[in-house]
């Protein structure tokens, strides 16, 4: 680390040969309990629309090395009066539609379809031999009855 010419303590960084690079090259570094390093994420927090943490943070450290700064953005968003309203759970449960008529059969089992189950039978992998089951779905006109 090392004190620029207006005082600020700034990271060493291993990039000053980049030239269309302008603040990542030595960030602000900044206590993540100081009020102004708070502003600066409550500001960016709101700049990008109160975004995922990620988002706020890669934006952040464009300029300032704040510390314990996933914490602190966690802590802003608790805190955030918008974030606490869109990202709450719904008070009442959304409505559903009515059921199909076919699930209210109840009194007429296998009414539009049914399942016939067959096996074992032994079927050759490779070497190995399995033992496996079956399934078939019956149609409607196809099923028999008893």
């Amino acid at each position: 680390m090392e004190i620029d010419e207006n005082g600020v303590l700034r990271l060493k960084g291993r990039i000053k040969a980049a030239k269309d690079v302008v603040y990542l090259k030595s960030p602000a570094v900044l206590s993540g309990d100081s009020s102004i390093a708070k502003l600066i994420m409550k500001h960016y927090h709101e700049r990008f629309n109160h975004g995922n943490h990620n988002t706020v943070m890669n934006e952040i450290r464009q300029k300032y090395y704040i510390t314990s700064l996933r914490s602190k953005l966690r802590k802003i968003a608790h805190e955030c009066q918008w974030c606490r309203i869109n990202r709450s759970l719904p008070k009442m449960p959304s409505a559903e539609g009515d059921l199909p008529p076919e699930r209210l059969r109840h009194h007429q089992p296998l009414h539009v379809y049914g399942v016939d189950y067959f096996g074992p039978m032994s079927v050759t992998i490779g070497r190995r031999h399995e033992e496996i089951r079956g399934a078939i779905h019956m149609p409607d006109n196809t099923r028999r009855t008893h």
